[in-house]
Protein backbone atom coordinates (compact mmCIF):
# COMPACT_ATOMS: atom_id res chain seq x y z
CA UNK A 1 0.00 0.00 0.00
CA UNK A 2 1.10 3.55 -0.63
CA UNK A 3 -0.44 5.24 2.42
CA UNK A 4 1.98 7.21 4.52
CA UNK A 5 2.33 10.11 6.95
CA UNK A 6 3.88 13.21 5.52
CA UNK A 7 5.59 13.87 8.80
CA UNK A 8 6.03 11.61 11.83
CA UNK A 9 3.83 13.96 13.85
CA UNK A 10 1.01 14.11 11.25
CA UNK A 11 -2.41 13.11 12.55
CA UNK A 12 -3.73 11.59 9.27
CA UNK A 13 -2.38 9.22 6.62
CA UNK A 14 -2.06 10.34 2.99
CA UNK A 15 -2.42 8.23 -0.20
CA UNK A 16 -0.52 8.37 -3.48
CA UNK A 17 -1.05 6.10 -6.55
CA UNK A 18 -0.86 6.27 -10.36
CA UNK A 19 -3.59 4.97 -12.72
CA UNK A 20 -3.11 5.00 -16.52
CA UNK A 21 -0.41 7.66 -16.32
CA UNK A 22 -2.29 9.96 -13.94
CA UNK A 23 -1.25 10.55 -10.35
CA UNK A 24 -3.82 10.65 -7.55
CA UNK A 25 -2.92 11.78 -4.04
CA UNK A 26 -4.44 13.38 -0.95
CA UNK A 27 -5.34 12.89 2.66
CA UNK A 28 -7.30 9.86 3.81
CA UNK A 29 -8.53 11.78 6.89
CA UNK A 30 -7.79 8.55 8.77
CA UNK A 31 -5.45 8.30 11.69
CA UNK A 32 -5.54 4.47 11.68
CA UNK A 33 -3.34 2.80 9.03
CA UNK A 34 -5.80 0.02 8.17
CA UNK A 35 -8.61 2.51 7.80
CA UNK A 36 -6.36 4.62 5.54
CA UNK A 37 -5.55 1.59 3.34
CA UNK A 38 -9.27 0.82 3.02
CA UNK A 39 -9.87 4.46 2.03
CA UNK A 40 -7.18 4.18 -0.67
CA UNK A 41 -8.76 0.99 -2.09
CA UNK A 42 -12.12 2.74 -2.35
CA UNK A 43 -10.47 5.71 -4.05
CA UNK A 44 -8.76 3.47 -6.59
CA UNK A 45 -12.07 1.75 -7.38
CA UNK A 46 -13.76 5.13 -7.85
CA UNK A 47 -11.05 6.27 -10.28
CA UNK A 48 -11.34 3.04 -12.29
CA UNK A 49 -15.13 3.31 -12.48
CA UNK A 50 -14.99 6.90 -13.68
CA UNK A 51 -12.41 5.96 -16.31
CA UNK A 52 -14.60 3.13 -17.54
CA UNK A 53 -17.67 5.35 -17.88
CA UNK A 54 -15.62 8.00 -19.70
CA UNK A 55 -14.23 5.37 -22.16
CA UNK A 56 -17.26 3.59 -23.71
CA UNK A 57 -16.89 0.11 -25.13
CA UNK A 58 -16.06 0.28 -28.86
CA UNK A 59 -18.64 -1.26 -31.18
CA UNK A 60 -19.28 -1.72 -34.90
CA UNK A 61 -22.21 -2.72 -37.10
CA UNK A 62 -22.07 -5.79 -39.34
CA UNK A 63 -22.40 -3.51 -42.37
CA UNK A 64 -19.35 -1.44 -41.36
CA UNK A 65 -17.40 -4.56 -40.43
CA UNK A 66 -18.06 -6.24 -43.79
CA UNK A 67 -17.07 -3.07 -45.66
CA UNK A 68 -13.82 -2.80 -43.73
CA UNK A 69 -13.10 -6.51 -44.13
CA UNK A 70 -13.64 -6.24 -47.88
CA UNK A 71 -11.23 -3.31 -48.16
CA UNK A 72 -8.52 -4.92 -46.04
CA UNK A 73 -8.88 -8.59 -47.03
CA UNK A 74 -11.77 -9.55 -49.27
CA UNK A 75 -10.89 -7.66 -52.45
CA UNK A 76 -7.48 -9.34 -52.49
CA UNK A 77 -8.84 -12.87 -51.96
CA UNK A 78 -9.25 -15.44 -54.74
CA UNK A 79 -12.76 -16.56 -53.71
CA UNK A 80 -15.05 -15.74 -56.64
CA UNK A 81 -18.25 -15.72 -54.52
CA UNK A 82 -16.90 -13.91 -51.46
CA UNK A 83 -18.52 -10.55 -52.23
CA UNK A 84 -21.93 -12.16 -52.71
CA UNK A 85 -21.51 -14.21 -49.53
CA UNK A 86 -20.61 -11.12 -47.49
CA UNK A 87 -23.58 -9.25 -48.93
CA UNK A 88 -25.82 -12.14 -47.82
CA UNK A 89 -24.51 -11.81 -44.26
CA UNK A 90 -25.36 -8.11 -44.14
CA UNK A 91 -28.84 -8.69 -45.57
CA UNK A 92 -29.74 -11.60 -43.28
CA UNK A 93 -28.22 -10.24 -40.07
CA UNK A 94 -29.38 -6.67 -40.64
CA UNK A 95 -27.06 -3.85 -41.64
CA UNK A 96 -27.46 -1.94 -38.35
CA UNK A 97 -26.94 -5.00 -36.10
CA UNK A 98 -23.93 -4.53 -33.84
CA UNK A 99 -21.25 -7.19 -33.78
CA UNK A 100 -21.66 -7.48 -30.02
CA UNK A 101 -25.31 -8.48 -30.61
CA UNK A 102 -24.43 -11.56 -32.67
CA UNK A 103 -25.17 -14.61 -30.53
CA UNK A 104 -25.03 -18.38 -30.89
CA UNK A 105 -28.79 -18.43 -31.37
CA UNK A 106 -28.53 -15.94 -34.23
CA UNK A 107 -25.78 -17.91 -35.99
CA UNK A 108 -27.73 -21.15 -35.61
CA UNK A 109 -30.72 -19.48 -37.26
CA UNK A 110 -28.57 -18.26 -40.15
CA UNK A 111 -27.19 -21.77 -40.70
CA UNK A 112 -30.68 -23.30 -40.65
CA UNK A 113 -31.93 -20.71 -43.15
CA UNK A 114 -29.05 -21.37 -45.54
CA UNK A 115 -29.49 -25.16 -45.25
CA UNK A 116 -33.10 -24.76 -46.35
CA UNK A 117 -32.22 -23.12 -49.67
CA UNK A 118 -32.15 -24.95 -53.00
CA UNK A 119 -29.08 -25.16 -55.18
CA UNK A 120 -29.14 -22.24 -57.65
CA UNK A 121 -32.68 -21.58 -56.44
CA UNK A 122 -34.03 -24.63 -58.30
CA UNK A 123 -35.96 -27.27 -56.28
CA UNK A 124 -35.12 -29.95 -58.85
CA UNK A 125 -31.42 -29.70 -57.89
CA UNK A 126 -32.06 -30.34 -54.20
CA UNK A 127 -30.89 -28.46 -51.11
CA UNK A 128 -27.45 -26.91 -50.82
CA UNK A 129 -24.77 -29.16 -49.33
CA UNK A 130 -23.18 -28.85 -45.91
CA UNK A 131 -19.92 -27.74 -47.50
CA UNK A 132 -21.76 -24.97 -49.35
CA UNK A 133 -23.30 -23.75 -46.09
CA UNK A 134 -19.90 -23.70 -44.42
CA UNK A 135 -18.12 -22.04 -47.32
CA UNK A 136 -20.77 -19.45 -48.16
CA UNK A 137 -22.00 -18.43 -44.69
CA UNK A 138 -20.38 -19.80 -41.54
CA UNK A 139 -16.72 -19.45 -42.54
CA UNK A 140 -17.01 -15.88 -43.95
CA UNK A 141 -18.86 -14.75 -40.82
CA UNK A 142 -16.23 -16.31 -38.56
CA UNK A 143 -13.42 -14.61 -40.49
CA UNK A 144 -15.09 -11.19 -40.24
CA UNK A 145 -15.72 -11.55 -36.49
CA UNK A 146 -12.23 -12.90 -35.84
CA UNK A 147 -10.64 -9.91 -37.58
CA UNK A 148 -12.94 -7.53 -35.71
CA UNK A 149 -11.94 -9.06 -32.38
CA UNK A 150 -8.19 -9.50 -32.90
CA UNK A 151 -7.28 -6.64 -35.23
CA UNK A 152 -9.92 -4.00 -34.55
CA UNK A 153 -10.27 -4.79 -30.81
CA UNK A 154 -14.07 -4.95 -30.88
CA UNK A 155 -15.42 -6.88 -27.85
CA UNK A 156 -17.68 -9.74 -28.99
CA UNK A 157 -19.71 -12.51 -27.45
CA UNK A 158 -17.97 -15.88 -27.38
CA UNK A 159 -19.43 -18.14 -30.07
CA UNK A 160 -19.27 -21.94 -30.26
CA UNK A 161 -18.18 -22.32 -33.86
CA UNK A 162 -17.76 -26.08 -33.50
CA UNK A 163 -21.53 -26.40 -33.18
CA UNK A 164 -22.26 -24.13 -36.16
CA UNK A 165 -19.86 -25.59 -38.73
CA UNK A 166 -21.62 -28.52 -40.37
CA UNK A 167 -19.99 -31.91 -40.75
CA UNK A 168 -19.01 -32.45 -44.36
CA UNK A 169 -18.88 -35.80 -46.14
CA UNK A 170 -15.50 -37.37 -46.71
CA UNK A 171 -13.64 -36.46 -49.85
CA UNK A 172 -15.17 -38.22 -52.83
CA UNK A 173 -12.82 -40.60 -54.63
CA UNK A 174 -14.27 -41.86 -57.93
CA UNK A 175 -12.38 -42.70 -61.09
CA UNK A 176 -13.83 -44.36 -64.15
CA UNK A 177 -12.26 -47.79 -64.60
CA UNK A 178 -11.33 -49.15 -68.02
CA UNK A 179 -13.98 -51.88 -67.73
CA UNK A 180 -16.65 -49.26 -66.97
CA UNK A 181 -15.41 -47.14 -69.84
CA UNK A 182 -15.80 -50.09 -72.22
CA UNK A 183 -19.34 -50.74 -70.99
CA UNK A 184 -20.28 -47.10 -71.56
CA UNK A 185 -18.86 -47.11 -75.07
CA UNK A 186 -20.90 -50.21 -75.88
CA UNK A 187 -24.23 -48.46 -75.24
CA UNK A 188 -23.52 -44.75 -75.88
CA UNK A 189 -24.57 -42.82 -78.95
CA UNK A 190 -21.43 -41.78 -80.88
CA UNK A 191 -22.07 -38.05 -80.33
CA UNK A 192 -22.15 -38.49 -76.56
CA UNK A 193 -19.11 -40.76 -76.63
CA UNK A 194 -17.20 -37.91 -78.30
CA UNK A 195 -18.34 -35.47 -75.60
CA UNK A 196 -17.46 -37.83 -72.75
CA UNK A 197 -14.01 -38.54 -74.17
CA UNK A 198 -13.44 -34.82 -74.68
CA UNK A 199 -14.33 -34.15 -71.02
CA UNK A 200 -12.13 -37.03 -69.90
CA UNK A 201 -9.09 -35.90 -71.89
CA UNK A 202 -9.32 -32.16 -71.11
CA UNK A 203 -10.42 -32.21 -67.46
CA UNK A 204 -12.79 -29.32 -68.15
CA UNK A 205 -15.95 -28.85 -66.11
CA UNK A 206 -19.13 -30.06 -67.74
CA UNK A 207 -20.33 -26.50 -68.37
CA UNK A 208 -16.99 -25.68 -70.04
CA UNK A 209 -17.11 -28.69 -72.37
CA UNK A 210 -20.07 -27.40 -74.40
CA UNK A 211 -17.86 -25.33 -76.70
CA UNK A 212 -18.53 -23.00 -79.58
CA UNK A 213 -16.17 -23.17 -82.55
CA UNK A 214 -14.68 -19.74 -81.82
CA UNK A 215 -13.22 -21.25 -78.62
CA UNK A 216 -11.19 -23.77 -80.61
CA UNK A 217 -7.88 -22.48 -82.01
CA UNK A 218 -6.27 -25.02 -84.31
CA UNK A 219 -3.44 -22.58 -85.08
CA UNK A 220 -2.10 -22.50 -81.52
CA UNK A 221 -3.63 -25.88 -80.69
CA UNK A 222 -5.42 -24.43 -77.68
CA UNK A 223 -8.94 -24.47 -76.26
CA UNK A 224 -10.19 -21.28 -74.61
CA UNK A 225 -12.90 -21.36 -71.94
CA UNK A 226 -14.23 -19.14 -69.16
CA UNK A 227 -14.04 -20.74 -65.74
CA UNK A 228 -15.86 -20.02 -62.49
CA UNK A 229 -15.47 -16.40 -61.45
CA UNK A 230 -15.31 -15.35 -65.14
CA UNK A 231 -11.61 -16.25 -65.27
CA UNK A 232 -10.27 -16.98 -68.78
CA UNK A 233 -8.49 -20.31 -69.08
CA UNK A 234 -6.66 -21.98 -71.95
CA UNK A 235 -5.37 -25.53 -72.25
CA UNK A 236 -3.22 -27.14 -74.97
CA UNK A 237 -4.96 -29.73 -77.11
CA UNK A 238 -4.35 -33.36 -76.26
CA UNK A 239 -3.41 -35.21 -79.49
CA UNK A 240 -6.59 -37.30 -79.30
CA UNK A 241 -8.63 -34.15 -78.61
CA UNK A 242 -7.18 -32.40 -81.65
CA UNK A 243 -7.99 -35.42 -83.81
CA UNK A 244 -11.53 -35.50 -82.43
CA UNK A 245 -12.13 -31.77 -82.96
CA UNK A 246 -10.76 -31.84 -86.51
CA UNK A 247 -13.13 -34.70 -87.35
CA UNK A 248 -16.07 -32.75 -85.90
CA UNK A 249 -14.96 -29.64 -87.79
CA UNK A 250 -15.05 -31.49 -91.11
CA UNK A 251 -18.56 -32.85 -90.41
CA UNK A 252 -19.89 -29.71 -88.70
CA UNK A 253 -23.26 -28.17 -89.51
CA UNK A 254 -22.55 -24.72 -91.02
CA UNK A 255 -25.74 -23.38 -89.45
CA UNK A 256 -24.69 -24.44 -85.94
CA UNK A 257 -21.96 -22.73 -83.91
CA UNK A 258 -21.83 -25.45 -81.24
CA UNK A 259 -19.07 -28.04 -81.42
CA UNK A 260 -20.98 -30.97 -79.97
CA UNK A 261 -24.24 -31.83 -81.72
CA UNK A 262 -26.56 -34.82 -81.53
CA UNK A 263 -28.99 -36.31 -84.02
CA UNK A 264 -32.58 -36.42 -82.79
CA UNK A 265 -33.93 -39.96 -82.69
CA UNK A 266 -37.60 -38.99 -82.80
CA UNK A 267 -39.82 -35.95 -83.23
CA UNK A 268 -40.86 -34.39 -79.94
CA UNK A 269 -41.44 -31.11 -78.14
CA UNK A 270 -39.06 -29.99 -75.40
CA UNK A 271 -41.10 -29.58 -72.18
CA UNK A 272 -39.02 -26.70 -70.82
CA UNK A 273 -38.59 -24.54 -73.93
CA UNK A 274 -41.49 -25.72 -76.05
CA UNK A 275 -39.11 -26.09 -79.00
CA UNK A 276 -40.05 -28.62 -81.69
CA UNK A 277 -37.38 -31.31 -82.22
CA UNK A 278 -37.50 -33.12 -85.57
CA UNK A 279 -36.20 -36.65 -86.01
CA UNK A 280 -33.01 -36.84 -88.06
CA UNK A 281 -32.05 -33.18 -87.45
CA UNK A 282 -28.90 -32.22 -85.53
CA UNK A 283 -29.06 -29.98 -82.45
CA UNK A 284 -26.53 -28.66 -79.92
CA UNK A 285 -26.11 -30.82 -76.83
CA UNK A 286 -27.31 -28.84 -73.79
CA UNK A 287 -26.17 -29.14 -70.19
CA UNK A 288 -29.56 -30.48 -69.07
CA UNK A 289 -29.72 -32.90 -71.99
CA UNK A 290 -26.22 -34.19 -71.32
CA UNK A 291 -27.00 -34.72 -67.63
CA UNK A 292 -30.18 -36.65 -68.41
CA UNK A 293 -28.42 -38.80 -70.99
CA UNK A 294 -25.48 -39.42 -68.64
CA UNK A 295 -27.79 -40.81 -65.96
CA UNK A 296 -29.62 -43.04 -68.41
CA UNK A 297 -26.52 -44.44 -70.07
CA UNK A 298 -24.78 -45.13 -66.74
CA UNK A 299 -27.83 -47.06 -65.61
CA UNK A 300 -27.94 -48.98 -68.88
CA UNK A 301 -24.20 -49.78 -68.73
CA UNK A 302 -24.47 -50.68 -65.02
CA UNK A 303 -21.89 -48.06 -64.03
CA UNK A 304 -22.91 -47.16 -60.49
CA UNK A 305 -22.17 -43.99 -58.52
CA UNK A 306 -20.48 -42.20 -61.41
CA UNK A 307 -21.32 -38.51 -61.64
CA UNK A 308 -20.65 -36.37 -64.64
CA UNK A 309 -18.13 -34.29 -62.66
CA UNK A 310 -16.19 -37.50 -61.94
CA UNK A 311 -14.85 -37.26 -65.50
CA UNK A 312 -12.79 -34.33 -64.23
CA UNK A 313 -11.46 -36.45 -61.36
CA UNK A 314 -10.65 -39.24 -63.80
CA UNK A 315 -8.73 -36.85 -66.05
CA UNK A 316 -6.69 -35.40 -63.16
CA UNK A 317 -5.87 -38.80 -61.68
CA UNK A 318 -4.75 -40.35 -64.97
CA UNK A 319 -2.63 -37.32 -65.84
CA UNK A 320 -0.91 -37.37 -62.46
CA UNK A 321 -0.35 -41.12 -62.67
CA UNK A 322 1.28 -40.88 -66.10
CA UNK A 323 3.44 -37.80 -65.41
CA UNK A 324 3.88 -37.55 -61.64
CA UNK A 325 3.68 -33.77 -62.17
CA UNK A 326 1.10 -32.19 -59.85
CA UNK A 327 1.83 -28.68 -61.19
CA UNK A 328 0.93 -29.83 -64.70
CA UNK A 329 -2.37 -31.18 -63.38
CA UNK A 330 -3.02 -27.85 -61.65
CA UNK A 331 -2.36 -26.01 -64.92
CA UNK A 332 -4.73 -28.22 -66.89
CA UNK A 333 -7.53 -27.96 -64.32
CA UNK A 334 -7.03 -24.22 -63.93
CA UNK A 335 -6.82 -24.20 -60.13
CA UNK A 336 -5.34 -21.18 -58.36
CA UNK A 337 -4.29 -23.32 -55.40
CA UNK A 338 -2.48 -26.63 -55.69
CA UNK A 339 -4.31 -27.71 -52.53
CA UNK A 340 -7.51 -27.83 -54.59
CA UNK A 341 -5.75 -29.88 -57.25
CA UNK A 342 -4.68 -32.46 -54.67
CA UNK A 343 -8.36 -33.16 -53.94
CA UNK A 344 -8.90 -34.15 -57.57
CA UNK A 345 -5.84 -36.36 -58.03
CA UNK A 346 -6.24 -39.67 -56.24
CA UNK A 347 -4.34 -42.94 -56.11
CA UNK A 348 -5.82 -46.42 -55.97
CA UNK A 349 -4.52 -49.82 -54.83
CA UNK A 350 -2.82 -50.44 -58.18
CA UNK A 351 -0.90 -47.16 -57.82
CA UNK A 352 0.24 -48.13 -54.32
CA UNK A 353 1.22 -51.62 -55.48
CA UNK A 354 3.24 -50.18 -58.38
CA UNK A 355 4.92 -47.68 -56.07
CA UNK A 356 5.94 -50.45 -53.66
CA UNK A 357 7.28 -52.53 -56.53
CA UNK A 358 9.36 -49.58 -57.73
CA UNK A 359 10.64 -49.09 -54.19
CA UNK A 360 11.73 -52.74 -53.93
CA UNK A 361 13.39 -52.55 -57.35
CA UNK A 362 15.19 -49.35 -56.42
CA UNK A 363 16.39 -50.71 -53.08
CA UNK A 364 17.68 -53.88 -54.76
CA UNK A 365 19.58 -51.87 -57.37
CA UNK A 366 21.07 -49.56 -54.73
CA UNK A 367 22.08 -52.50 -52.52
CA UNK A 368 23.80 -54.28 -55.44
CA UNK A 369 25.59 -51.06 -56.39
CA UNK A 370 26.74 -50.61 -52.78
CA UNK A 371 28.15 -54.14 -52.62
CA UNK A 372 29.89 -53.69 -55.96
CA UNK A 373 31.58 -50.46 -54.86
CA UNK A 374 32.56 -51.95 -51.50
CA UNK A 375 34.16 -54.97 -53.13
CA UNK A 376 36.01 -52.89 -55.72
CA UNK A 377 37.81 -50.94 -52.96
CA UNK A 378 39.04 -54.03 -51.09
CA UNK A 379 42.75 -54.96 -51.33
CA UNK A 380 43.63 -58.44 -52.75
CA UNK A 381 44.42 -59.78 -49.27
CA UNK A 382 41.54 -58.01 -47.59
CA UNK A 383 39.15 -60.48 -46.14
CA UNK A 384 41.72 -63.30 -46.00
CA UNK A 385 42.54 -64.91 -42.64
CA UNK A 386 45.05 -62.88 -40.63
CA UNK A 387 48.64 -64.32 -40.52
CA UNK A 388 50.52 -63.93 -37.27
CA UNK A 389 53.77 -62.03 -37.82
CA UNK A 390 56.84 -63.70 -36.22
CA UNK A 391 59.24 -61.59 -34.24
CA UNK A 392 62.76 -61.32 -35.72
CA UNK A 393 65.34 -62.90 -33.36
CA UNK A 394 67.87 -60.55 -31.83
CA UNK A 395 71.43 -60.82 -33.12
CA UNK A 396 73.81 -62.70 -30.83
CA UNK A 397 76.61 -60.41 -31.85
CA UNK A 398 76.97 -57.08 -30.01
Amino acid sequence: MSVYKKTPSADHYSYDFVWKGRRFSGSTECSDRRAAEAFERREKQRVKSEAASADPTPTMSIDAAVDRYWIEVGQHASEPDLEANLARLVEWIGAATQLSQITNEMVAGLVARRRGEFRHGRPTLGLVSASTVNRSLTMPLRRVLKRASLDWEIPLKELRWSSHILKEPKERVRELTFDEEARLEAVELPEFTDLRRFAQKTGLRSSECLLAWDQVDFGTQKIHVTQKGDDPHSIPMHPEVEKLLRRLWITRDPEQDAVFLYTAQKTRREPRTGREIEAGMRYPITAAGWLTYHRRVCSKAKVADFRRHDERHTSATRLLRSTGNLKAVQKVLGHKSITTTMKYAHINDDDVRAALARQAEDEGARRADHERRKNSHQSPTEGAPAVKKLKRPRSLVG
